[in-house]
């Protein structure tokens, strides 16, 4: 009896259902009461607006991390001479899911332009229900990939037909740690963009790549290979 491990693979990209964003209202200056109103002020707007989309079900939820503050310390020339300079820094997130990919990008490209806000991310995905479903066929073509290899391998070293013995999910076959690939949704980050840099916000929506890995045992009833020709 001889023994043949493989292992299957099958992967497919889908074309994103939802994406969720991040925004950020920031604001750094030398009164503490102005950076903080500044702030607090663009992101009551966003967190209305992020309400909105939720109401007309263009967004599927939406949190806010609420207000902070903090201090930070630039180097300043003041006549000739280099010193540190206390400044006061606000920022208040505002992260939503969006189901309608245009509102979305309508939206963005809008407050890209804002002042002291920026667009921190933004990650594509699928619905739970899409992806349950895609990787329940990836699973089984990743097995079949694996049978086909098994078959393949048997033919060519003249052993017979191979019977499953053992079968692995990725990351499961006892000794061998997690190699395989994991289904895990691929993101694209948009760059920071605030009133001046709002050009550089990418907001191509990105395919979400799902692989399914298996590894897998066969063995044959031969226990003579056949001989392999030279050549």
């Amino acid at each position: 009896m001889v023994t043949i491990a493989v292992h299957g693979v099958a992967s497919r990209r889908l074309a994103p259902e939802r994406a969720t964003v991040t925004v950020v209202a920031t604001a750094t200056g030398d009164d503490r009461a102005d950076v903080v109103t500044r702030v607090a002020t663009q992101h009551d707007r966003l967190g209305s607006e992020a309400a909105a989309f939720e109401a007309a079900g263009a967004a599927e939820s939406w949190h806010t991390n609420g207000l902070t503050t903090g201090i930070t310390w630039e180097w300043r020339t003041v006549e000739g001479t280099n010193e540190q300079v206390r400044r006061f820094r606000a920022d208040a997130e505002v992260t939503v899911t969006f189901r309608e990919i245009g509102e979305l990008q309508t939206w963005l490209l809008d407050v890209a332009q804002r002042e002291d806000v920026e667009v921190r991310s933004v990650g594509w995905d699928l619905t739970d229900a899409t992806r349950t479903t895609a990787l329940s066929l990836l699973r089984a073509a990743a097995v079949t990939d694996a049978v086909t290899r098994a078959v393949d391998l048997a033919d060519a070293a003249g052993l017979g037909t191979p019977r499953l013995s053992a079968l692995y999910e990725s990351g499961l076959r006892p000794g061998l740690g997690d190699g395989g690939p994991h289904p895990t949704p691929m993101f694209a980050r948009a760059m920071s963009a605030d009133a001046g840099g709002g050009s550089g916000l990418d907001l191509h929506p990105q395919e979400i790549e799902l692989t399914a890995t298996v590894t897998a045992d066969f063995t044959t009833g031969s226990s003579t290979p056949a001989p392999i020709a030279a050549g």
